[in-house]
């Protein structure tokens, strides 16, 4: 195994402190590339994977996400690009699947120098 894959996975950490800058549409795509190639249950591939990154959006979902938790902060840390996966309920392993999604794009994304957090 390569050694700069694992040194990708010991150093990778979430981050809760983001610049204001948007991230490039190449960054996007290769996070978003990283998630489609995770593997599902059954190799269903049922995850959505959505990306926001319209202002008025962003705000909108860290509203409602405040809201489900109980708190007034924001959710997503102020990040200028969310990410979101979405695993259908009648899917084999929902949970599972949206989280082999989520950590492929974790890893994606701090090897490309950018942060992230679950």
């Amino acid at each position: 195994m390569e050694n700069d894959f694992l040194k990708v996975i010991e150093t990778r950490r979430s981050c809760r402190k983001y610049k204001p800058e948007q991230i490039t549409d190449e960054e996007l795509k290769a996070v978003l590339e990283a998630g489609t190639y995770a593997p599902t249950s059954r190799g269903m591939q049922s995850p959505y994977i959505v990306a926001v990154q319209k202002k008025e959006v962003l705000a909108r979902l860290a509203k409602m996400n405040a809201e489900i938790m109980g708190v007034t902060s924001n959710p997503y840390y102020d990040a200028p690009t969310y990410v979101l996966v979405f695993a259908p309920s009648l899917a084999n392993n929902p949970v599972q699947d949206g989280s082999c999604v989520l950590e492929n794009m974790m890893l994606a994304a701090h090897a490309l120098g950018l942060g992230s957090c679950w």
